[in-house]
């Protein structure tokens, strides 16, 4: 079989614009841009020489080309200009050198323990693939806009229920957020000026609500089909986050230490890492507090006790000990919680169901508390959210339902008040 040609500078055919070439034909063509630099750039054989050639292809159309062009020029003529008046130039950096001198300084230190791992992940499977190789510099506007449109429209890897191309909208704003991180970085070091990732328009940026899913939550009965349904330990584990309001990491998380069954009450300051290393992180987040305590019904107290005594009998119930270990006395990771909630979910005839999840055991407590009456402040509280205004927007469409209930016992109450007053003014006439 015949090699594939590689195309060469002689592939390249020029337009009716200076320095602007193209490859290709009809939907495939592709246009690239030529300029020289004059020994403002970081190549060594350019600075010693006194000027070089470079390469670089552009998104969109001629016209598009022709502007990228435009801007570059501008820019080597500005550097020319400072470097005449003796000024410092930034050295030029691709986007994964600025990416790794970002990962050593305090600001990547500073993060949150789970920010990390998240930021790594759309680096690597997102940003990095797009950009990775690029001059910061040459990161602009409208090359951003077209990766996003890429990353909306692109084959998925996995699929997701009925989403056979292109990330949620969600995901595309976690990466869009790790960029920005990374070239915030290159700002504040001089290598470029301003930030491109600011200067998208509301169009172009992610919708994030767009991706918003409906979460099942289930009433007494089906909750007590599902803890009847799970394989054990996870009867217990599902029952304390259906009546607590945990998240899985949290719950996973759990330490004898954090227990107190006498006065029936369980604080939560710490959760699993993110990369499932077993060890317990605090909490660090925007939107949940460090450090809270939810009560225990007497129930869950009860249940707790007896299965701390069947732990004690392997020794596995000491203060630093897993309230919930693994066959091995590790902790148990969120792949296997989540499968045997799946496996729960069917065995109980409930699903299998996109909207049933284990975040909807947490989802149906705030509902629970908010339906029973709980002050929205008590509920939040309890969830762990900083402001009441998450609890709100969680919970939107209950709260509003409340809200028609209660405008309809007012109404009652008015409208039998008006009654009253009637019949005591026809008594007295």
């Amino acid at each position: 079989m015949p090699a594939k040609k590689r195309m060469g500078h002689a592939d390249r055919k020029p337009t009716r614009y200076r320095g602007v070439y193209y490859r290709g034909s009809g939907e495939g063509r592709r246009y690239e841009i030529t300029w020289r630099c004059f020994g403002t750039c970081d190549n060594p054989k350019h600075v010693a020489k006194g000027a070089g050639q470079h390469w670089q292809r552009a998104h969109g159309d001629a016209s598009d080309a022709v502007k990228l062009l435009a801007r570059i020029e501008d820019e080597i003529e500005e550097r020319r200009a400072r470097v005449q008046r003796g000024e410092r130039i930034a050295p030029e950096r691709t986007f994964i050198e600025v990416m790794e001198e970002y990962k050593r300084s305090p600001a990547w230190k500073d993060l949150a323990p789970s920010t990390r791992p998240t930021y790594e992940r759309h680096l690597r499977n997102n940003v990095l693939p797009g950009f990775g190789p690029l001059l910061v510099r040459q990161i602009d506007k409208q090359r951003i806009t077209g990766w996003l449109r890429d990353l909306r429209q692109g084959e998925r890897k996995r699929r997701r229920g009925d989403r056979t191309h292109g990330l949620s909208e969600s995901s595309i704003n976690g990466a869009l957020t790790a960029l920005r991180v990374v070239l915030l970085h290159a700002k504040d070091e001089g290598y470029i000026d301003r930030n491109p990732v600011d200067e998208l328009s509301k169009r172009a940026k992610p919708k994030v609500t767009a991706d918003k899913r409906d979460v099942r939550v289930l009433d007494e009965a089906e909750l007590e089909r599902l803890f009847g349904a799970a394989e054990a330990p996870y009867p217990l584990m599902l029952k304390l986050k259906a009546y607590t309001g945990l998240r899985s990491s949290e719950l996973r998380g759990l330490v004898w230490g954090d227990l107190d069954l006498d006065a029936g009450r369980v604080t939560v300051s710490t959760q699993i890492d993110h990369a499932e290393r077993g060890e317990r992180v605090p909490l660090k987040s925007k939107t949940l507090t460090d450090r809270r305590s939810v009560p225990l019904m007497t129930e869950l107290s009860d249940e707790l006790r007896d299965h701390r005594a069947k732990l004690a009998e392997w020794g596995r119930a000491k203060p630093a000990a897993w309230v919930f270990p693994n066959e091995d006395g590790g902790h148990i990771t969120y792949p296997a919680f989540a499968a045997a909630f799946a496996r729960a979910v069917e065995a109980a005839g409930l699903g299998p169901d996109e909207t049933l999840t284990p975040h909807s055991l947490r989802h149906g407590f705030g509902s629970m508390m908010l339906a029973g009456g709980d002050a929205l402040m008590t509920v939040s509280n309890w969830l762990g959210h900083t402001r009441v205004s998450t609890t709100e927007r969680w919970y939107a469409h209950q709260i509003a339902a409340m809200q028609d209930e209660a405008s309809e016992r007012m109404r009652a109450r008015m409208d039998e008040r008006r009654a009253q007053r009637l019949d005591l003014a026809g008594s007295t006439s």
